[in-house]
């Protein structure tokens, strides 16, 4: 009799009590005008640190992420010319399946604008810029004046032989 009550009491318990039970996340994907994003691959982030989880969205918008141990998720998603602004947080509860919508706007709107650079690459700028400090190149006339600060006081701390101010326009002005 005992046996057969405890066996009741094992078949009665529901497997969504069990706190380890994976659960799933469900969503659409939808571009600024509310339409599905096909082909848009959503990035699910753990909390916890597991490694992300990346999939690719239906036709319709659709995503699915199965067997995921309940904790907090971060989601975001992209296309080439859509990006998700902030990440979708989600707690995913024990044997649940979370429902997500997922709203995207166009990348330009998120990423800043291309720079022009300087053709030549950076060493190339780097030994210009170095040789335009030690090469005089500037209109004759007089030196520009001192930048420094008056000191505090007449006698400046150990080491300084004078007050450190952070440099010079000029080289071989003195600090």
């Amino acid at each position: 009799m005992i046996t057969a009550v405890l066996f009741c009491l094992c078949i009665s318990v529901a497997p969504s009590d069990d706190p380890n039970m994976p659960g799933d996340i469900r969503g659409v994907t939808r571009a600024p005008g509310g339409e599905p994003l096909a082909e848009a691959r959503v990035t699910v982030h753990s909390a916890d640190g597991k490694p992300d989880q990346t999939v690719t969205c239906a036709q319709d918008g659709s995503f699915s992420v199965e067997h995921l141990k309940p904790g907090k998720y971060q989601l975001t998603a992209k296309t080439e010319k859509f990006a998700s602004l902030n990440a979708e947080v989600v707690d995913l509860e024990p044997g649940a399946t979370a429902r997500v919508e997922m709203p995207l706007i166009e990348s330009a709107a998120i990423s800043p604008a291309k720079t022009s650079v300087v053709p030549g690459g950076f060493w190339k700028r780097f030994a210009k810029a170095n040789g335009d400090d030690w090469h005089d190149r500037t209109a004759s006339g007089p030196d520009p004046g001192f930048r420094g600060y008056p000191a505090p006081e007449s006698d400046p701390p150990f080491p300084f032989t004078v007050w450190p101010y952070g440099g010079s326009v000029v080289i071989g002005q003195p600090n």
